[in-house]
């Protein structure tokens, strides 16, 4: 695939099936499997893979991104080359979701050195994403996790709570259900942590902001995923983390403050790539 010159922005609006066409030119340094699906064809359920493909390949050519050439073969507009070519090099990655006051945010970001591309969800009933290369340095990538406000002043007040994960999710899968005392009594069968567990059940019957973060690392030719989620009331955040393999079912909240958790960020981005 060669490269033609072009006058489009170093911003690009594009849809899911763009991108999905786009993040499989890159093969095993695209997203892994379930994340793709997840994060890029939640719009286009009701298609095939290959149908999406398709789709993709033509809207990239018909707005002049991917262009073909006399011998058949795909030319590609430099600045998109470039943002592959970050992404295809990139050793780090997340993926941040979080839904604050009823609106839902997402955005993945590629990580090569100092060089950022961000793929940001802009309307996710359209399947509208926004792609952005960035520099800059680690403190200001967290700048997009502000999603709540510090709230816990002394988190060690409280202990963290150690969980199955598989009994949380169906917990929290019917937690619209059940109302505060319902839910206790379900929590209650889980861990022996009285305050902690109450405080956790107000938090998930009250929440002002909920989401997750998947933090990946490109290691012997593969993605290595770690999971974590967060959840916050007017009260007190959680910091919730679990094992990103399916035959592992342990999971621990931990209750913590913003701060303590943008510093994690700061300390992932930071370490060395062995």
């Amino acid at each position: 695939m060669d490269t033609v010159e072009s006058d489009q922005p170093g911003e690009f609006i594009i849809s899911s099936m763009e991108l999905y066409f786009m993040i499989n030119l890159l093969g095993e340094k695209g997203l892994p499997d379930q994340d793709t699906e997840a994060f890029v064809l939640q719009c286009c359920a009701s298609d095939s893979a290959e149908q999406i493909w398709y789709e993709g390949r033509e809207l990239l050519k018909r707005k002049g991104y991917f262009i073909p050439g006399t011998d058949g073969e795909l030319r590609i507009s430099a600045q998109l080359l470039i943002m592959l070519g970050h992404i295809y090099l990139a050793k780090k990655a997340y993926l941040l979701q979080y839904i604050l006051d009823d609106r839902e945010y997402e955005e993945f970001l590629y990580i090569h050195e100092d060089k950022i591309i961000r793929i940001e969800c802009l309307k996710k009933d359209e399947g509208q994403y926004r792609l952005t290369y960035l520099n800059i340095d680690n403190n200001e990538l967290v700048h997009s996790f502000g999603c709540t406000e510090q709230k816990l002043q002394n988190p060690g007040e409280l202990p963290a709570l150690m969980l199955s994960r598989s009994q949380f999710d169906e917990i929290l899968s019917e937690a619209t259900q059940l109302d505060v005392e319902e839910l206790i009594e379900q929590l209650s069968n889980t861990t022996d942590e009285q305050e902690a567990m109450i405080a956790l059940a107000r938090c998930i019957k009250s929440n002002t902001s909920k989401g997750s973060l998947r933090f990946y690392l490109w290691n012997n030719n593969v993605w290595e995923v770690q999971y974590v989620q967060f959840m916050s009331n007017h009260h007190i955040n959680w910091l919730i983390r679990s094992s990103a393999k399916h035959d592992e079912d342990w999971m621990i909240a931990t209750p913590t403050s913003m701060e303590n958790i943008q510093e994690m960020i700061k300390d992932w981005l930071a370490e060395p790539i062995s």
